[in-house]
């Protein structure tokens, strides 16, 4: 049995960070919406009891990949010991980049393996077997536009914009998530804060509206001058908002359409090494 999965990434049209958990984790309020720029997964069921994964980046091979984890846990949840999968991923989300490209895989690989097993696990149990994957891994099984809060559990599927289309400036190297939630700490001196964040209903099509939310709690916490620079750069090349997306560092800008978008893309090439542009889109993944 085999099959070809195709993972979207996300961006964070708004990112507030609510409050902090006893056990250490912070909350979120969050509208992702899933854009098509993907990986592609193939998953080929083996008949032993064994999980690989090979990637078209040699460094992302192996049991440290979240797909190996998503594997591991879905045959444990259905006790399934006789057979194994071999996972090959075709990586073209830039890695450790705020857009979820691990997430991305991760939910490829629960949803495939459903799929390749004939559906044993509902909605809500794949659900569950993904938040302790990663706060996005929810997201990217529902995919489209949603607001996630709490630590990804709590999702809302929002009407989107059907149109839009974004180019993605990676202009630096990520520093983790973990240090760029002790820097908002440290700097907004956060403790357990239970930020409540309004935001009105996303109306279909509207781009400007949607601009109009654009917010990243993380953005100002960002020394390096290129994120500032690249965010000044889209704007200049004609988007209708700029924002970073997750913790960073990848920063996007909004577009009605797709010429102006590739127009944009092209004149930042000269800039920048890493530009990307895709429309939004309305689901996380796509068996092809």
């Amino acid at each position: 049995m085999q099959l070809k999965i195709a993972a979207n990434a996300k961006i964070n049209l708004t990112l507030y960070i609510t409050g902090k958990r006893d056990d250490g984790y912070h909350t979120l309020d969050t509208i992702m919406q899933s854009i098509g720029l993907q990986d592609l997964l193939t998953l080929s069921v083996c008949d032993q009891p064994c999980i690989a994964v090979t990637c078209s980046n040699n460094e992302l091979a192996g049991e440290g990949n979240l797909a190996y984890q998503a594997a591991k846990r879905f045959f444990k949840a259905i006790d399934q010991r006789q057979k194994g999968v071999a996972i090959h991923i075709e990586k073209h989300i830039p890695l450790s980049a705020g857009l979820g490209g691990g997430s991305a895989d991760a939910a490829a690989v629960l949803v495939g393996l459903n799929h390749l097993f004939n559906e044993p696990l509902s909605p809500d149990e794949l659900k569950e077997l993904a938040l302790p994957l990663g706060a996005d891994v929810p997201f990217c099984l529902v995919g489209g536009t949603c607001r996630a809060m709490g630590i990804g559990e709590r999702l809302s599927v929002l009407p989107g914009v059907n149109n839009g289309y974004v180019v993605l400036v990676k202009p630096c190297e990520k520093e983790s998530t973990g240090k760029m939630y002790q820097k908002y700490d440290e700097i907004k001196g956060l403790k357990d804060e239970n930020k409540c964040v309004i935001i009105p209903k996303m109306v279909s099509n509207d781009l400007l509206f949607v601009t109009s939310l654009l917010h990243n709690d993380f953005l100002p916490l960002y020394e390096h001058e290129k994120v500032h620079e690249a965010i000044t750069a889209l704007l200049d090349a004609g988007a209708v908002g700029a924002s970073l997306s997750g913790s960073g560092p990848t920063v996007f800008g909004l577009f009605a359409d797709a010429d102006t978008a590739q127009q944009a893309r092209a004149c930042l090439t000269n800039g920048f090494n890493q530009v990307f542009c895709a429309p939004f889109v309305q689901t996380g993944l796509e068996i092809l």
